[in-house]
């Protein structure tokens, strides 16, 4: 029986993205004002549910940003102020891409009125917006990792 020959070139399956950036893995939040360390006890780490940008959630929130851009006059003689992308609007649209793809938490315990807090915080939209506003250090890792595509290969 003849040996089989092992294919030249290199197999991209073992850097697909595709299977977790749509099922989402955890991250770990870490705790910026504590050597990074993960926020919570061992085994019950604050953890957030993440899509990648092979998933659909991520594709439509990008294409919004474009096709709102693309929808602004293309003549620039004939642009206002209106036509301008704020800074705000800007910080809105980068919201947006992370709210689409945060699908899920654990172990989140958070009122900004109440310290001692015991109930964990029910997951959904306005509530991740709220925990975003009051903890950039939490949506500025939740970016850092939904860009980096490492995050989502196979095993």
């Amino acid at each position: 029986m003849a040996a089989r020959k092992k294919a030249k070139g290199f197999n991209l399956a073992a850097l697909d993205t595709l299977q977790n950036s749509v099922s989402g893995v955890d991250l770990i939040i870490k705790n910026p004002f504590d050597d990074n360390n993960p926020i919570g006890d061992k085994g019950a780490y604050l953890a957030m549910k993440v899509l990648g940008p092979a998933s659909s959630q991520y594709r439509k929130a990008q294409n919004k940003i474009m096709r709102d851009l693309l929808s602004r006059k293309k003549d620039p003689s004939a642009m206002d102020a209106s036509d301008i992308v704020t800074d705000d609007a800007y910080d809105q649209n980068n919201l947006d891409v992370v709210v689409s793809c945060v699908v899920g938490w654990s172990n989140m315990y958070f009122d900004p009125s109440n310290d001692d807090v015991t109930t964990a915080l029910e997951f959904n939209q306005k509530n991740l917006e709220m925990v975003l506003i009051h903890c950039p250090w939490i949506r500025r890792q939740l970016e850092s990792h939904i860009i980096d595509e490492r995050n989502f290969l196979k095993g």
